[in-house]
């Protein structure tokens, strides 16, 4: 593609040899090859700017720079080099996300989950899809690696060439809003953008929730339709705001486009019922509490507004599985339900505690922590948390990462009466989760939160294998 066409709509400074042929973009210095264009981001840790140099040898042919450098090379000068990025990689691949439809979710909780869903319903119908998010990136079957919730714009695109290539017509992906705030999906077209809920996370980097939600709405005003959940206190803020062209999902609210009401819970899953349009439809799932309801119903009404008749979606409600990491049941002999949750802010844990409390006969015992270098305020109202509703908390390491581990945990503490006899500081993780097990009795729930589907551990700068499954099924084993 030629340099010309491949920065159309890009607003640059500089002087460009337009017949240049383009092979490729890079933001790595290490991924440059002949006839690349080199894009210079100034990252949190590393400025994209010092490797200029590099790029240039290993045949980079054009260079876009946010900040002007005294050299002889040609700059393409832009205010902001990651929406040039965002610019340049959607010219490259073509605008691929006008061949397929696009559903996006954003939220604080629920993203994975509702992705999950609508990919299981959509495999029902015999379709295969694209899914992009926190566990992992999915073209079909194939498994492609998932570094971020969100990946970088120039990977968004070439996920969703391979997914065309592969004749995939659907996509799901979630949507973070670093990814929101860091413009890697300005020019993605989303048929439907989902909203789920906001509640405390990220204040490390947003700061506050006012600029938390802010960069959550950019969603809604690039994306066709909006589906927002109207139980939400920012949901409907969103609503009122794009109301025009949105659709509401809703426990509450008989009002709602797509109504869900608890019918019954019980250890195999829930039984709900939602009303579409004035008719009912009775749907069993094999999830738990009220969250996944609304999930459910996100998933089924984000399908319906991309095109498929009610009665289809339904008919392959059948295929939903149980999500990895979300409520996922750790299989014993001795009676004890034991859940593996990624719950790892203020409100997702209170969900996931008061599910297992709706069910349990005998104790509720909590298992988690809170991750280094990320919000602080959150620790001590998680604590008050967790000993509020369960009937014994165990406080143990998450991923420090640069914290010490035991600070932490005091930060936890804090929110906890200082009368309470009702919880233990463990420090070693695996320790704390075999510790669980073993005060537990049949007929008792285990809650162990934080990580989910993560396989590792975070220490300082280095990264361990751990599974919170893994150890608590290499514990029962052993108990037998």
């Amino acid at each position: 593609m030629k340099l010309i066409d491949v920065l159309s709509g890009l607003d640059f400074q500089g002087e460009i040899e337009e017949d240049i042929e383009i092979q490729g973009i890079a933001y790595d210095s290490r991924k440059v090859s002949k006839g690349f264009i080199f894009v210079a981001i100034k990252g949190f840790k590393v400025d994209g700017h010092q490797y200029i140099e590099q790029a240039l040898k290993k045949g980079a042919v054009a260079v876009i720079v946010q900040e002007s450098l005294p050299t002889e090379y040609k700059q393409i000068k832009v205010d902001d080099a990651r929406k040039a990025l965002s610019i340049i990689s959607k010219n490259f691949y073509k605008n691929p996300t006008d061949k397929i439809n696009v559903i996006g979710v954003t939220g604080t909780n629920g993203k994975t989950s509702i992705t999950y869903i609508i990919r299981n319903i959509l495999e029902g119908m015999n379709l295969e899809s694209g899914l992009i998010g926190t566990i992992q990136n999915l073209i079909g079957d194939k498994i492609v690696d998932s570094k971020s919730t969100t990946p970088e714009s120039l990977e968004l695109n070439e996920l969703f060439t391979e997914m065309i290539f592969n004749k995939i017509q659907y996509a799901v992906m979630e949507v973070s809003s670093h990814a929101l705030s860091l413009s890697r999906v300005n020019d993605i077209n989303f048929d439907v953008g989902v909203f789920t809920n906001l509640t405390q996370d990220h204040l490390d980097y947003h700061k506050n929730m006012e600029s938390y939600f802010n960069e959550k709405r950019k969603l809604f005003k690039i994306s066709k339709k909006c589906l927002i959940n109207y139980d939400d206190a920012y949901g409907k803020k969103l609503y009122n705001e794009f109301k025009d062209k949105s659709y509401t999902y809703s426990l509450i609210d008989l009002k709602a486009d797509f109504y869900g009401k608890l019918l019954n819970t019980s250890r195999e899953g829930t039984l709900f019922e939602l009303t579409y349009k004035e008719n009912k439809y009775e749907i069993k799932t094999p999830f738990f509490g009220d969250i996944y309801i609304l999930n459910t119903l996100a998933a089924i009404a984000s399908l319906v507004m991309i095109g498929f008749d009610i009665q289809e979606i339904l008919n392959a409600i059948h295929s939903i599985k149980p999500v990895s990491g979300r409520l996922e049941v750790v299989a014993n002999k001795i009676g004890i339900n034991i859940f593996v949750d990624y719950a790892h802010t203020p409100d997702a844990l209170k969900n996931v505690l008061n599910i297992g409390k709706s069910f349990t006969k005998g104790k509720l015992i909590s298992v988690f922590g809170c991750g280094g270098n990320r919000d602080k305020d959150k620790r001590p109202k998680m604590g008050k948390i967790s000993d509020e509703i369960a009937d014994f908390t165990i406080i143990t390491s998450d991923n420090p990462r640069n914290e010490d581990p035991k600070m932490i945990l005091e930060d936890i503490v804090k929110g906890i009466p200082s009368n309470s006899q009702k919880y233990e500081v463990v420090l070693d993780r695996k320790t704390a989760i075999e510790k669980s097990i073993e005060i537990a009795s049949p007929g008792d729930t285990i809650i162990i939160a934080g990580k989910g589907h993560e396989t590792y551990q975070i220490i300082g700068e280095e990264v361990i294998h751990f599974s919170d499954s893994e150890v608590a099924l290499a514990y029962l084993k052993g108990k037998k």
